[in-house]
């Protein structure tokens, strides 16, 4: 159970198909004004993680990417160069 849930169940005293039919338009709502770009931050949110957790992990994934990214195009490049080295000798 996600922690806005409990709240709304022990402080807002909603059942919980209330909370949850709450917890579904409140999403609904707060990405219907925010840019797409956000909407995984928010979904984070309501499961409970802090914005700041969700975007670290987020950078964290860009940053593995970017990191195999510069490792693959070394690879080509050195690749690409040997290629022409060898081609020039001949």
């Amino acid at each position: 159970m996600s922690t806005l849930k409990e709240k709304l169940i022990s402080e807002g005293g909603l059942t919980d198909a209330q909370a949850d039919k709450t917890i579904e338009l409140l999403t609904y709502y707060l990405k219907e004004k925010t840019p797409s770009v956000f909407h995984d931050r928010i979904d984070d949110m309501i499961a409970g993680q802090t914005l700041e957790s969700s975007f670290r992990e987020e950078l964290n994934e860009i940053g593995k990417n970017v990191k195999e990214r510069a490792g693959d195009l070394a690879t080509d490049l050195k690749t690409a160069f040997e290629k022409a080295f060898k081609s020039k000798e001949k």
